[in-house]
């Protein structure tokens, strides 16, 4: 029996990351805190937000979705604005760095 090789993670901004998933797709996971409703628990991890089948499809999809912006920061348009700015940043500082 052959050891499968560990999934490899071709990029991580802050909490989300791009990970290979097979041969043909790789995955976008965000590690966020989630509540259990049958064990009445909260618990942490990396959770499944979407998949595609390039580097460029899953950051449109970062970005689509809103994966970078902070819920808890945002109270109001101003708040908002300055979550997408930061996003925008963080994500160009991530492709600047796969140069």
């Amino acid at each position: 029996m052959t050891k499968k090789a560990p999934k490899q993670t071709l990029l991580q901004i802050d909490n989300v990351r791009i990970k290979e998933s097979d041969a043909y797709n790789l995955i976008v996971e965000r590690y966020e805190k989630v509540y259990n409703p049958i064990k009445k628990e909260n618990s942490e991890g990396w959770r499944f937000k979407g998949f595609n089948s390039s580097n460029v499809g899953c950051l449109k999809l970062i970005t689509k979705k809103d994966l970078l912006i902070d819920e808890k920061a945002v109270s109001d348009l101003n708040g908002h604005l300055k979550q997408v700015r930061e996003s925008e940043r963080k994500m160009l500082d991530a492709i600047e760095g796969l140069k």
